[in-house]
């Protein structure tokens, strides 16, 4: 008999899960583990070996420099309300996602993962961007949308996700692994990931708004290179570049990337293109978007209205790129979903379509229409909109499908982690399992002023003497000023007493002289010096008498 496989947090943290007033939210949310020393590998795997039932203590908190903390909190907890900040490794903080994956049956039994048959388990980082007309409240869904990190740790740009428990083709996924421990006498399996919070710079700069992006098109005069609004980045960096980039391999002789994409490739290329440029109308030209829709150009200004017809060039010869969009907004699901076009619709991209005249129609819609600089008209003569309070620019707020950073605090992004199991074989009658999200958290900095100090320890040598000294590196000096030397000089005279109890008191003043110890001489100094002084006594012993030897040499003179 099959039983649902479901998603929940640490076992070890299921009773106090239970415990609370509301247990349901906590208990299906992966948990967020903090450790504060380089061997946590070691210690969480000795806890999980010793005393699995103290993991709670390890739950991460809100917490400062000022004031460390950590562990369970029972929920109502004042510590829940406030922004949890996780800090870097270089901070010495290391953070584990932690969650269990069982069957919904009496004592949910750990799900067994079959690697060999494909089975995958793994966790996507989720950002938080506000909704339209919404300010952000990383406690409540209605507010914000997440957005999926598509790409890797180098880069990668931020796409939204249209359901939340649903997993985007070429989206990151971040490795869990097992670690097995016993509870009330029975072997179970924890899946644990790291959070990679020191790709804070990646995934916080990384975007639509982020570095100036690259020129659609190479001219003198081209738009791009004026990209102040975020609105016209997003444009850049999504639709526009992957436009580009199909009318670059127009030619089926071009060299580079293009010549190894397949017919089937460009199709399937295309159609996401189409997508993002929808989500792109509909997000930033919402007025071009449902004329589109409607097929009804009346009402139209003039900017949008050249925008409409430029849409109108072929794809094919008998579909435009407005009707390309409109029947890719009706398999949206469908293709997001990763199945096949749906029967019964006709083909956005239709099959018969060979990567040049894809390319071919992209370079159309390109040079021959001019849509970059169509779209930045119709963006300058949008009206201007501030829902965040804090304008662009060009006194426009960016829109929700713009540059998450730009509508966030100083402080970054929120973010939310979700494990996910994939069971590839079973594809597509079963998807991805997705759990529900961890608690929303943000990145800190490498030089947050909040951050733990790392402490650094120096050795001084053992041994004071030469040998010991000369184990350091040449040209290392200690330096030691007058007043700590005559701390030293008296601590030398204290007793022990005196020194615990503190009745220490500074030396007497007095004129010294200060001491630098360098170990800075050469070796070859050294024994060029022990050279020379051998050679002078040698030479003393031959030539004592030259002092006593009188020599006058005559010198002619005029008399």
């Amino acid at each position: 008999m099959a039983h649902d496989i479901i998603w929940r947090t640490a076992a070890p943290l299921w009773s106090p899960s239970l415990s609370d007033d509301t247990p349901k939210t906590r208990l299906e949310a992966p948990a967020l583990l903090r450790f504060s020393e380089d061997s946590f590998m070691d210690d969480l795997g000795a806890l999980m070996r010793d005393a699995p039932a103290a993991l709670p203590d390890f739950v991460a908190r809100p917490e400062t420099w000022r004031a460390p903390d950590v562990g369970w909190v029972a929920d109502g907890s004042a510590s829940l309300d406030l922004p949890l900040k996780l800090f870097q490794p270089a901070q010495s903080r290391y953070y584990l996602v932690a969650a269990s994956l069982v069957c919904r049956r009496t004592g949910l039994p750990d799900r067994k993962v079959d690697i060999a048959r494909g089975d995958a388990v793994s966790m996507v980082l989720r950002r938080l961007v506000p909704a339209t007309d919404a300010t952000l409240d990383p406690t409540d869904a209605d507010t914000f949308v997440e957005f999926a990190w598509i790409g890797d740790r180098r880069a990668g740009a931020w796409t939204a996700v249209t359901a939340a428990q649903t997993v985007l083709r070429g989206e990151e996924h971040l490795p869990l692994f097992p670690l097995s421990f016993r509870q009330d006498g029975v072997q179970r399996a924890l899946r644990l990931g790291a959070i990679p919070v020191a790709g804070r710079e990646v995934y916080e700069t990384s975007g639509p708004a982020g570095a100036e992006p690259e020129p659609l098109v190479s001219v003198v005069d081209d738009p791009l290179i004026e990209l102040a609004d975020p609105r016209k980045a997003v444009w850049a960096d999504r639709p526009g570049r992957a436009l580009a980039l199909f009318a670059e391999t127009k030619n089926s002789d071009a060299v580079g990337a293009g010549t190894k994409m397949t017919n089937e490739d460009a199709r399937e290329l295309l159609r996401y293109t189409l997508l993002d440029i929808a989500d792109f109308l509909g997000a930033e030209l919402p007025a071009i978007w449902a004329t589109i829709l409607a097929e009804n150009p009346g009402g139209l200004n003039d900017a949008d209205q050249d925008l409409y017809v430029a849409l109108g060039r072929p794809v094919t010869v008998a579909i435009s790129f407005r009707e390309a969009l409109r029947r890719t907004e009706g398999a949206r699901q469908s293709l997001l979903d990763g199945s096949s076009w749906p029967a019964g619709l006709p083909e956005a991209v239709p099959a018969s379509m060979t990567r040049e005249q894809v390319a071919l129609a992209a370079d159309g819609l390109i040079s021959g229409a001019g849509i970059d600089a169509l779209v930045f008209a119709s963006l300058d003569a949008a009206p201007a909109t501030n829902t965040v309070g804090n304008a662009s620019p060009l006194g426009r707020a960016p829109s929700a499908a713009a540059d998450a950073a730009a509508r966030t605090s100083v402080d970054g992004a929120f973010y939310v982690v979700r494990c996910v199991y994939e069971r590839p074989r079973c594809a597509p009658f079963v998807q991805p399992l997705v759990s529900a999200a961890s608690r929303p958290f943000r990145l800190a900095g490498f030089y947050d002023a909040d951050a733990p100090v790392r402490p650094v320890t120096i050795r001084m040598p053992e041994n004071p003497g030469i040998s010991g000294l000369g184990k350091f590196a040449k040209g290392v000096n200690f330096v030691m000023s007058d007043k700590l030397r005559r701390k030293v000089d008296h601590l030398m005279k204290a007793s022990l007493v005196d020194i615990d109890e503190g009745n220490i008191e500074d030396a007497p003043s007095e004129w010294g002289i200060g001491m630098i110890c360098s170990l800075s001489i050469p070796i070859i100094t050294i024994c060029a010096m022990i050279v020379l002084m051998i050679f002078i006594q040698l030479l003393n012993i031959v030539f004592w008498w030259l002092p006593f030897l009188r020599i006058c040499l005559p010198i002619p003179v005029k008399k």
